[in-house]
C-alpha cells in the first residue's frame, strides 16, 4: 500500500453495481444446535460436513492446500451462537493489529503481540463487484486494492470474487505483498454462496513483524507481476 487513500470503513462487504447479494436461501443445510455445543451430537448438519478449525479456533494446515476442501461455517439459519467454533471468521477482527508507516512501501499491518499458526487475522472486505468493473477500475487507477480470488472447483468451473476496497474497507486495505507471506487468504463461505475473503497466519509470527500475504495467489505465476516492483526483500522475491 504505497499511498494512503480516503475510504469508509465497513464491517463486511457490500455489493457494488449490478451486484445482488440478496440471497434467500443457504446452499447447504444448516443446524439447529443451542448454545456452543456444535460438533457435541452427531445430527449437527453442519459438523458433519467437516469443521476447518481445530479446538483451540486455528485453522487446520490442510486448508492451506490447493487441493483443500471448502470452508463452510455455521449460518444466519443455524441455532447456535457467536461462541460456537464454526463460526471463529464470524467473530471480531484480531485485536492486535496496527498500522504503521514502512520504509518503502507506504502504510502497513504490523503485529502488537505474538501469533499462532492457523489464528484468524481478519476479513478483506470492500464492494464485491464484476470481473469486467474489476478491470475498467484496475485500467483507471494508479492505486490497486482489488482483490481477484479464483476458486477451481471439482467439475472445472472457475469462481471468481472481485472486491475492492477502494473506497471502502477496514485494515486489511492497507495489508502489504510479500514474496514469502505469513498470512494465507481463503474463501469462506456461511450464509452465501458468495464467499468472505479471511485471512489467517500460516506460520508463527513474531510480535513487531508485519503482515503480508501473496497479491499474486498461491501461485507466482497466477497473476501477472505488472509495472511496480516487489519490495518485499525476501529471499525468493520475484522482482
Amino acid at each position: 500500500t504505497m499511498a494512503s487513500v480516503p475510504y469508509e470503513h465497513i464491517l463486511a462487504c457490500i455489493p457494488g453495481s449490478g451486484v445482488d447479494l440478496n440471497i434467500s436461501q443457504p446452499f447447504y443445510g444448516s443446524c439447529s444446535c443451542t448454545g456452543d455445543s456444535c460438533g457435541q451430537t452427531l445430527t449437527c448438519n453442519c459438523m458433519n460436513r467437516g469443521c476447518a478449525y481445530d479446538t483451540n479456533g486455528f485453522i487446520k494446515t490442510k486448508y492451506f492446500g490447493n487441493t483443500a476442501p471448502p470452508i463452510i461455517e455455521c449460518s444466519s439459519y443455524c441455532m447456535c451462537t457467536n461462541d460456537c467454533l464454526n463460526r471463529t471468521t464470524q467473530k471480531p477482527c484480531c485485536t492486535v493489529l496496527e498500522i504503521r508507516q514502512t520504509k518503502e512501501k507506504g502504510f502497513g499491518v504490523f503485529t502488537t503481540s505474538n501469533l499462532p499458526c492457523g489464528m484468524y487475522i481478519c476479513e478483506y472486505v470492500g464492494e464485491i463487484i464484476r470481473t469486467s468493473a474489476a478491470e475498467e477500475r484496475l485500467r483507471n487507477s494508479d492505486t490497486c486494492y482489488i482483490i481477484k480470488y479464483r476458486e477451481h472447483t471439482s467439475n472445472g468451473t472457475i469462481l471468481t470474487t472481485c472486491i475492492d476496497a477502494s473506497h471502502y474497507g477496514n485494515i486489511a486495505r492497507f495489508i502489504n505483498h510479500s514474496c514469502k507471506p505469513n498470512i494465507t487468504i481463503l474463501p469462506v463461505r456461511s450464509s452465501s454462496i458468495v464467499p468472505r475473503l479471511c485471512c489467517f497466519t500460516n506460520e508463527h509470527v513474531l510480535k513487531d513483524n508485519e503482515l503480508c500475504f501473496s497479491y499474486f495467489g498461491t501461485s507466482e505465476t497466477d497473476v501477472p507481476l505488472g509495472m511496480k516492483p516487489c519490495l518485499c526483500k525476501s529471499q525468493n522475491c520475484v522482482g
